[in-house]
């Protein structure tokens, strides 16, 4: 699992999901309440104007850049689920093989399988990243953008341990998260809460390190506060937002 799916499944897109239940409509004819969508998104790169996605040659699905401002140079689709008996026209079932693309160029898009209810998938698609910093470009270029007064000029200028729009939380971890680099508003969801009691406390200082200790550059697999999510318990970046989360006690706010 990479970074971008495992940090994606823990802060994106939080929300209320609806279980799949066979209904008995008046009249004897059975209908279905939608499963809840698997949702794929990413950073989208330049010349990007729509993005598919397709099941079996069929589109399920597909966005327009900038439908929502809010996004930035993210897109996002929602793919209907159907897991029943007979699978309803323009719908996808867990373990489908997608097909992820930008425009109509079907051939650079990526595959991906599809998951079970309400599963999130991050993918980036014709992104660049020349300063090798694991950030795409193109999402720093907002940042590069977002204030013509300072000294950050273009996407290699961006560091992404600061925090350029002063809201607690590092550049990278919004990227991961899916926010916008200058918009104070939307956040990331806590990563810290282990005990899901809605703050960041001692409680939740203590198991980080427990295993900060016991597994400090080894493989963790299992680690709960393995923050970035990529199996390794490390000062970057496990221990950076971790000491983001610590002393909030909005986690249980609905925020993203």
């Amino acid at each position: 699992m990479s970074i971008q799916t495992a940090i994606g499944k823990r802060i994106f897109f939080g929300g209320i999901l609806f279980l799949s239940l066979v209904l008995v409509i008046p009249g004897g004819v059975f209908g279905k309440i939608p499963e809840p969508d698997n949702i794929v998104y990413g950073v989208a790169g330049d010349g990007a104007v729509t993005v598919h996605l397709k099941v079996g040659g069929e589109e399920i699905c597909s966005y327009t850049m900038g439908d929502n401002p809010q996004a930035g140079v993210f897109y996002v689709l929602r793919v209907p689920m159907d897991s029943l008996d007979p699978i309803q026209p323009g719908t996808a079932r867990p373990g489908d093989t997608a097909l992820v693309y930008i425009n109509d160029v079907e051939d650079e898009g990526i595959l991906i399988t599809l998951g079970d209810r309400g599963f999130i998938h991050r993918v980036d698609l014709g992104t660049t990243d020349d300063d090798d910093d694991d950030v795409p470009d193109q999402w720093e270029q907002q940042i590069a953008d977002g204030n013509s007064y300072d000294d950050i000029e273009t996407a290699a200028d961006v560091d992404p341990a600061a925090d350029f729009d002063n809201d607690g939380f590092s550049n990278y971890r919004e990227y991961l998260a899916g926010c916008h680099p200058v918009d104070t508003e939307r956040i990331p969801r806590c990563l810290a809460d282990v005990f899901m009691d809605g703050d960041v406390d001692g409680k939740d200082l203590a198991i980080f390190t427990e295993e900060f200790q016991a597994y400090f550059d080894l493989p963790c697999p299992e680690c709960t506060c393995d923050m970035d999510g990529n199996g390794y318990m490390e000062l970057e970046w496990d221990f950076v937002f971790f000491t983001e989360d610590f002393g909030r006690t909005d986690c249980g706010a609905t925020v993203r």
